[in-house]
Protein backbone atom coordinates (compact mmCIF):
# COMPACT_ATOMS: atom_id res chain seq x y z
CA UNK A 1 0.00 0.00 0.00
CA UNK A 2 1.38 3.54 -0.80
CA UNK A 3 1.40 6.77 1.47
CA UNK A 4 1.38 9.66 -0.50
CA UNK A 5 2.36 12.57 0.91
CA UNK A 6 -0.86 14.23 2.04
CA UNK A 7 -1.61 11.58 4.31
CA UNK A 8 -3.97 9.96 2.54
CA UNK A 9 -3.98 5.85 1.80
CA UNK A 10 -5.26 5.31 -2.19
CA UNK A 11 -5.79 1.72 -3.38
CA UNK A 12 -4.91 0.51 -6.68
CA UNK A 13 -7.23 -1.37 -9.13
CA UNK A 14 -9.73 -0.59 -7.49
CA UNK A 15 -8.82 -3.44 -4.72
CA UNK A 16 -10.91 -2.51 -1.93
CA UNK A 17 -9.23 -1.94 1.69
CA UNK A 18 -10.89 -2.48 4.91
CA UNK A 19 -10.56 -1.62 8.96
CA UNK A 20 -10.64 -5.04 10.25
CA UNK A 21 -11.46 -5.36 14.59
CA UNK A 22 -9.28 -6.87 16.65
CA UNK A 23 -10.04 -6.51 20.13
CA UNK A 24 -12.21 -3.47 21.31
CA UNK A 25 -11.45 -0.42 19.91
CA UNK A 26 -11.88 2.49 22.16
CA UNK A 27 -12.43 5.21 19.45
CA UNK A 28 -14.82 5.57 16.65
CA UNK A 29 -12.47 8.51 14.90
CA UNK A 30 -10.92 7.78 11.99
CA UNK A 31 -7.28 6.80 11.14
CA UNK A 32 -6.97 6.59 6.96
CA UNK A 33 -9.32 7.13 3.82
CA UNK A 34 -9.06 7.80 0.72
CA UNK A 35 -10.87 9.68 -2.23
CA UNK A 36 -11.84 8.89 -5.60
CA UNK A 37 -13.48 5.57 -4.84
CA UNK A 38 -14.59 3.33 -1.91
CA UNK A 39 -12.91 4.41 1.10
CA UNK A 40 -12.34 2.65 4.58
CA UNK A 41 -12.30 3.77 8.27
CA UNK A 42 -10.34 2.02 10.90
CA UNK A 43 -11.03 2.59 14.61
CA UNK A 44 -8.06 4.40 15.99
CA UNK A 45 -6.65 1.60 18.53
CA UNK A 46 -3.74 -0.17 19.00
CA UNK A 47 -5.70 -3.64 18.57
CA UNK A 48 -7.09 -2.23 14.98
CA UNK A 49 -5.26 -2.69 11.05
CA UNK A 50 -5.89 -1.17 8.08
CA UNK A 51 -5.13 -3.76 5.70
CA UNK A 52 -6.89 -5.84 2.44
CA UNK A 53 -8.92 -8.54 2.98
CA UNK A 54 -11.26 -11.09 1.05
CA UNK A 55 -15.03 -10.15 0.98
CA UNK A 56 -16.51 -12.78 3.77
CA UNK A 57 -13.79 -12.35 6.24
CA UNK A 58 -15.16 -11.73 9.37
CA UNK A 59 -14.59 -8.39 10.94
CA UNK A 60 -14.75 -6.41 7.68
CA UNK A 61 -15.75 -3.02 7.06
CA UNK A 62 -15.95 -1.33 3.45
CA UNK A 63 -17.03 2.34 3.92
CA UNK A 64 -18.03 4.69 0.82
CA UNK A 65 -16.16 7.15 -0.91
CA UNK A 66 -16.98 10.84 -0.20
CA UNK A 67 -18.39 11.59 -3.61
CA UNK A 68 -21.00 8.85 -2.87
CA UNK A 69 -21.87 9.84 0.41
CA UNK A 70 -25.14 11.49 -0.83
CA UNK A 71 -24.52 14.56 1.00
CA UNK A 72 -26.44 16.56 -1.71
CA UNK A 73 -29.72 18.58 -0.55
CA UNK A 74 -33.02 17.50 -1.73
CA UNK A 75 -35.38 20.32 -2.75
CA UNK A 76 -33.67 22.19 0.44
CA UNK A 77 -33.72 19.31 2.94
CA UNK A 78 -31.24 17.85 4.82
CA UNK A 79 -29.49 14.85 3.40
CA UNK A 80 -30.67 11.26 5.05
CA UNK A 81 -26.38 10.38 5.67
CA UNK A 82 -26.13 14.14 7.64
CA UNK A 83 -29.41 13.79 9.68
CA UNK A 84 -27.91 9.93 11.05
CA UNK A 85 -24.36 11.33 11.36
CA UNK A 86 -25.56 14.08 13.38
CA UNK A 87 -27.73 11.99 15.40
CA UNK A 88 -25.36 9.02 16.14
CA UNK A 89 -22.64 11.63 17.32
CA UNK A 90 -25.02 13.29 19.55
CA UNK A 91 -25.78 10.29 22.24
CA UNK A 92 -24.00 6.46 22.74
CA UNK A 93 -27.06 5.15 21.94
CA UNK A 94 -29.52 7.15 19.81
CA UNK A 95 -31.81 3.92 19.19
CA UNK A 96 -32.59 1.17 21.90
CA UNK A 97 -31.18 3.21 24.67
CA UNK A 98 -32.69 0.34 27.39
CA UNK A 99 -29.95 -1.91 28.43
CA UNK A 100 -31.87 -5.06 27.36
CA UNK A 101 -31.07 -4.01 23.57
CA UNK A 102 -28.77 -7.04 22.83
CA UNK A 103 -31.22 -9.71 24.82
CA UNK A 104 -32.28 -12.65 22.66
CA UNK A 105 -35.18 -13.75 25.19
CA UNK A 106 -38.25 -13.05 23.15
CA UNK A 107 -40.02 -12.01 25.86
CA UNK A 108 -37.28 -9.28 26.97
CA UNK A 109 -39.32 -7.31 24.59
CA UNK A 110 -42.58 -7.07 25.60
CA UNK A 111 -43.20 -3.67 24.08
CA UNK A 112 -41.67 -4.72 20.69
CA UNK A 113 -44.31 -7.00 19.00
CA UNK A 114 -41.49 -6.74 15.99
CA UNK A 115 -38.68 -7.84 17.54
CA UNK A 116 -40.30 -10.29 20.15
CA UNK A 117 -41.89 -12.32 17.39
CA UNK A 118 -38.74 -12.46 15.25
CA UNK A 119 -36.73 -13.88 18.02
CA UNK A 120 -39.47 -17.05 18.11
CA UNK A 121 -40.01 -17.30 14.92
CA UNK A 122 -35.67 -17.59 14.18
CA UNK A 123 -35.52 -19.96 17.66
CA UNK A 124 -37.62 -22.54 15.20
CA UNK A 125 -34.48 -22.90 12.52
CA UNK A 126 -30.66 -23.38 12.90
CA UNK A 127 -28.71 -20.04 12.88
CA UNK A 128 -27.49 -19.26 9.23
CA UNK A 129 -26.99 -15.91 7.49
CA UNK A 130 -28.37 -12.72 8.10
CA UNK A 131 -28.44 -9.22 6.24
CA UNK A 132 -29.55 -6.13 8.04
CA UNK A 133 -30.49 -3.58 5.97
CA UNK A 134 -30.39 0.38 7.39
CA UNK A 135 -28.70 -1.02 10.40
CA UNK A 136 -27.90 2.10 12.33
CA UNK A 137 -26.23 1.34 15.31
CA UNK A 138 -26.30 -2.72 14.94
CA UNK A 139 -28.44 -3.56 17.77
CA UNK A 140 -30.52 -6.08 15.77
CA UNK A 141 -27.40 -7.30 14.00
CA UNK A 142 -25.34 -7.57 17.31
CA UNK A 143 -28.23 -9.35 19.18
CA UNK A 144 -28.36 -12.15 15.60
CA UNK A 145 -24.56 -12.68 15.83
CA UNK A 146 -25.26 -13.65 19.35
CA UNK A 147 -27.39 -15.89 18.50
CA UNK A 148 -24.98 -17.64 15.85
CA UNK A 149 -25.75 -15.91 12.83
CA UNK A 150 -23.15 -14.59 10.39
CA UNK A 151 -24.26 -11.18 9.85
CA UNK A 152 -23.91 -8.50 7.17
CA UNK A 153 -24.74 -4.76 8.09
CA UNK A 154 -25.22 -2.42 5.56
CA UNK A 155 -25.75 1.10 6.86
CA UNK A 156 -25.71 4.39 5.15
CA UNK A 157 -23.92 6.45 7.75
CA UNK A 158 -19.79 6.20 8.25
CA UNK A 159 -20.63 7.18 12.04
CA UNK A 160 -23.22 4.82 12.73
CA UNK A 161 -21.46 1.97 10.95
CA UNK A 162 -18.34 2.55 13.19
CA UNK A 163 -20.49 2.29 15.77
CA UNK A 164 -21.85 -1.06 15.22
CA UNK A 165 -18.21 -2.27 14.65
CA UNK A 166 -17.45 -0.96 18.20
CA UNK A 167 -20.79 -2.20 19.87
CA UNK A 168 -20.24 -5.66 17.99
CA UNK A 169 -16.38 -5.56 19.95
CA UNK A 170 -18.06 -4.86 23.16
CA UNK A 171 -20.24 -7.39 22.86
CA UNK A 172 -17.83 -9.93 22.17
CA UNK A 173 -18.97 -10.79 18.16
CA UNK A 174 -18.32 -10.10 15.07
CA UNK A 175 -20.13 -8.15 12.15
CA UNK A 176 -19.46 -7.61 8.77
CA UNK A 177 -20.64 -3.57 8.10
CA UNK A 178 -20.52 -2.01 4.93
CA UNK A 179 -21.31 1.41 4.03
CA UNK A 180 -23.59 1.86 0.70
CA UNK A 181 -26.85 3.33 -0.17
CA UNK A 182 -28.75 0.52 -0.51
CA UNK A 183 -30.25 1.89 -3.71
CA UNK A 184 -27.22 0.64 -5.40
CA UNK A 185 -26.75 -1.79 -2.84
CA UNK A 186 -26.35 -5.72 -4.05
CA UNK A 187 -26.26 -8.39 -1.70
CA UNK A 188 -23.88 -11.11 -2.01
CA UNK A 189 -25.16 -14.52 -1.77
CA UNK A 190 -28.30 -15.90 0.05
CA UNK A 191 -29.25 -15.19 3.14
CA UNK A 192 -31.34 -17.14 6.06
CA UNK A 193 -32.89 -13.55 7.25
CA UNK A 194 -32.96 -10.02 5.82
CA UNK A 195 -34.03 -7.44 8.40
CA UNK A 196 -35.35 -3.85 6.79
CA UNK A 197 -36.44 -1.43 9.75
CA UNK A 198 -36.52 1.62 9.49
CA UNK A 199 -35.51 1.84 6.00
CA UNK A 200 -38.07 1.93 2.60
CA UNK A 201 -39.55 4.72 4.09
CA UNK A 202 -36.09 6.70 3.05
CA UNK A 203 -36.68 4.97 -0.01
CA UNK A 204 -38.52 6.70 -2.84
CA UNK A 205 -38.25 3.64 -5.56
CA UNK A 206 -39.18 1.12 -3.64
CA UNK A 207 -40.01 -1.91 -5.89
CA UNK A 208 -35.88 -2.58 -6.88
CA UNK A 209 -34.68 -2.17 -3.82
CA UNK A 210 -37.48 -5.05 -2.10
CA UNK A 211 -37.07 -7.24 -5.03
CA UNK A 212 -33.18 -7.13 -4.17
CA UNK A 213 -34.11 -8.23 -1.05
CA UNK A 214 -36.41 -10.73 -2.10
CA UNK A 215 -33.66 -12.53 -4.28
CA UNK A 216 -31.18 -12.66 -1.65
CA UNK A 217 -33.68 -14.52 0.41
CA UNK A 218 -33.47 -18.57 0.34
CA UNK A 219 -36.30 -20.33 0.14
CA UNK A 220 -37.96 -20.80 2.97
CA UNK A 221 -36.11 -17.91 4.48
CA UNK A 222 -37.73 -14.56 6.21
CA UNK A 223 -37.99 -11.39 5.50
CA UNK A 224 -38.89 -8.86 8.62
CA UNK A 225 -39.56 -5.06 7.36
CA UNK A 226 -40.78 -1.89 9.07
CA UNK A 227 -41.72 1.66 7.87
CA UNK A 228 -43.67 4.31 8.23
CA UNK A 229 -47.07 4.40 6.83
CA UNK A 230 -49.04 7.27 5.66
CA UNK A 231 -51.89 6.91 7.59
CA UNK A 232 -50.54 9.76 9.64
CA UNK A 233 -48.45 12.97 8.86
CA UNK A 234 -44.60 12.83 9.05
CA UNK A 235 -43.83 14.79 11.83
CA UNK A 236 -42.14 18.11 11.55
CA UNK A 237 -38.60 17.04 13.18
CA UNK A 238 -38.69 14.03 10.62
CA UNK A 239 -39.69 16.09 7.80
CA UNK A 240 -36.18 18.06 7.15
CA UNK A 241 -35.41 14.77 5.56
CA UNK A 242 -36.85 13.52 2.72
CA UNK A 243 -39.34 10.57 3.42
CA UNK A 244 -41.41 8.55 1.50
CA UNK A 245 -44.01 6.32 3.52
CA UNK A 246 -46.18 4.19 1.76
CA UNK A 247 -49.10 3.34 1.84
CA UNK A 248 -50.98 0.31 3.82
CA UNK A 249 -51.88 -1.35 0.89
CA UNK A 250 -48.93 0.31 -1.61
CA UNK A 251 -46.33 -1.15 -3.18
CA UNK A 252 -44.78 -3.06 0.06
CA UNK A 253 -47.53 -4.50 1.13
CA UNK A 254 -48.00 -5.61 -2.71
CA UNK A 255 -44.67 -6.95 -3.02
CA UNK A 256 -45.49 -9.88 -0.47
CA UNK A 257 -48.75 -10.58 -1.52
CA UNK A 258 -47.00 -14.30 -2.75
CA UNK A 259 -45.02 -14.92 0.36
CA UNK A 260 -46.78 -16.37 4.09
CA UNK A 261 -46.80 -13.48 6.28
CA UNK A 262 -46.08 -14.65 10.10
CA UNK A 263 -46.88 -11.13 10.94
CA UNK A 264 -48.68 -8.36 9.22
CA UNK A 265 -49.40 -5.09 12.12
CA UNK A 266 -50.74 -1.83 10.92
CA UNK A 267 -49.36 0.23 13.64
CA UNK A 268 -51.60 3.30 13.91
CA UNK A 269 -50.25 7.01 15.86
CA UNK A 270 -47.90 5.38 18.09
CA UNK A 271 -45.62 7.67 20.21
CA UNK A 272 -42.12 7.38 19.50
CA UNK A 273 -40.28 6.12 22.58
CA UNK A 274 -37.21 4.36 20.63
CA UNK A 275 -35.18 7.51 20.49
CA UNK A 276 -34.63 11.42 22.38
CA UNK A 277 -35.91 14.20 20.72
CA UNK A 278 -39.22 16.13 21.14
CA UNK A 279 -42.62 14.47 21.32
CA UNK A 280 -44.51 12.98 18.39
CA UNK A 281 -46.32 10.05 17.10
CA UNK A 282 -45.75 7.01 13.88
CA UNK A 283 -47.63 5.35 12.20
CA UNK A 284 -46.01 1.98 11.04
CA UNK A 285 -46.04 -1.05 8.35
CA UNK A 286 -44.81 -3.98 10.20
CA UNK A 287 -44.62 -7.70 8.70
CA UNK A 288 -42.56 -10.82 8.95
CA UNK A 289 -42.92 -12.98 6.15
CA UNK A 290 -41.49 -16.50 4.74
CA UNK A 291 -40.30 -16.89 0.94
CA UNK A 292 -42.03 -19.88 -0.37
CA UNK A 293 -40.02 -22.99 -0.91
Amino acid sequence: MRHFSDGELRPRHRVRHVATALNRPPSCRNTAHWRGGRHTIAPESSGARLGVVEEGKSGEVAMRSESDNGDENVNGLQSVVDYFDVQYKSEMHYWWRQDVRYATDPDSFPFSLLTQMTLRLIAEQRPGRALDLGAGEGADSIRLALLGYSVDSVEISNVGAMKILRFAADAGVTVNVEVADVNDYEPAGQFDLVICNGLLHYIENKAPVIGRIQDATRPGGLNVVSLWSTYTQVPPCHAIVPVFCDPEDGVVMGSYRHWMKKLVYFERDKTESSHSGPSHSHSHIKMIARKPD
